[in-house]
């Protein structure tokens, strides 16, 4: 009996492995999606905020509206095809966190028109409830993916059309390369065209990857209980606190760069409660902790393209925290290289980034 035949072999399924097996599916691509499927990923506990000033320095997020512009009606088709909500769009309030933010702002407001509310309208904070102040400003174009329910449905809707399997593949074992244009993959008994890696983290010590300036960063996230707050938008100050509903909001993240396991600590859950308890006034109640690793690069950028000594073999990973945000604007652009050459982005694409890092290696 042959082997069955694919376009593509998609190798993980958080945000960006899923998006691409969307991605290809609009396109009437033949693919498979494989994962392992454990309980705990990136994927799975990433907030999938769309922040569009971020940081203490207040800056715009990268290309901020151009991945917006993309990811918007990319998850809204995609809302409509499973009939399953996974994509919200919401003001944020951000608090300033001291004078000297206050300051900056009112230096650089003119700079981030195009991402905060206008002077003119109303900043509604209730005192009696949050502790701000030195005021604050709005972001009327925040978003979030929620990402358990859009994993959930992209991985239902392609096992009901057969192109999911749940099976761990190890790049660099498991591909058979010997063919001219096809690979084989003996667990699937398959032959694919084209085999793109989305594994986050699992993906970054395979060869060639691990030659580009990984800087993963574990991040810890707790669910809390608390009456009477009533805040439909998500606020931010220190860490962010995003409304579930029901008197319930998740709240986070913490940033670890030595020890990156999975697992959830106190030190983690004590740093989220004091910055949250610095501008909270209500009492709240735990009620869940998680811990992920995030995979993200020196610069904060994604990288994504085909292995430069191997064309078969391409790349997606290094979404970091805003994986729900770029992953859209990436696989389109990256489905464009793989089916038409057309050029990758120079600041994600993968043999641009690994020739530098191999330089800056050899100096």
């Amino acid at each position: 009996m042959s082997a069955s035949e694919f376009d593509y072999l998609i190798v993980g399924q958080g945000i960006a492995g899923s998006c691409l097996a969307w991605e290809l599916w609009r396109r009437g691509k033949s693919f498979l999606l494989a994962d392992p499927c454990p309980f705990v990923t990136t994927s799975k506990v990433a907030a999938g905020l769309m922040t569009p000033v971020t940081g203490q320095r207040l800056v715009p997020s990268w290309r901020f509206l151009e991945f917006r512009n993309v990811a918007l009606p990319f998850y809204r088709e995609i809302e409509k095809v499973t009939g399953r909500g996974c994509c919200r769009e919401f003001t944020m309030l951000r608090l300033f966190q001291s004078e000297r933010e206050q300051n900056l702002f009112a230096k650089k407001r003119e700079e981030l028109k195009s991402y905060v509310s206008p002077s003119s309208s109303r900043l509604e904070i209730d005192s009696d409830k949050l502790n701000a102040p030195w005021g604050g400003f709005e972001m009327p174009l925040a978003g979030q993916l929620q990402t358990v329910p859009f994993l959930e449905a992209t991985r239902d809707f392609f096992l009901k059309q057969e192109r999911y399997r749940e099976l761990s593949l190890d790049m660099e074992q498991d591909f058979d390369l010997s063919s001219a244009d096809k690979v084989y993959v003996a667990k699937l008994d398959s032959t694919f065209g084209r085999i793109v890696c989305c594994q986050g983290v699992k993906g970054i010590e395979t060869e060639g990857v691990n030659n580009l300036p990984w800087k993963p960063a574990k991040g810890e996230i707790l669910t809390l209980h608390i009456p009477g707050l009533q805040e439909e938008r998500v606020v931010n100050s220190g860490v962010w606190l995003v409304p579930l509903g029901e008197d319930r909001y998740r709240v986070g993240s913490t940033y670890e760069w030595q020890n990156l396991d999975q697992e959830v600590t106190e030190a983690g859950r004590d740093e989220i409660v004091r910055r949250l308890q610095s501008f909270l006034k209500l009492p709240f109640m735990v009620i869940d902790q998680q811990a992920a690793v995030r995979p993200g690069l020196e610069d904060q950028k994604p990288v994504a393209g085909s292995f430069p000594d191997e064309p078969r073999l391409a790349i997606l990973n290094g979404l970091g925290s805003k994986g729900a945000l770029m992953a859209p604007w990436l696989v389109q652009q990256l489905v464009d290289h793989l089916e038409f050459g057309t050029g990758m982005d120079p600041e994600v694409n993968f043999a641009t980034r690994l020739n530098k890092s191999l330089k800056k290696t050899d100096c």
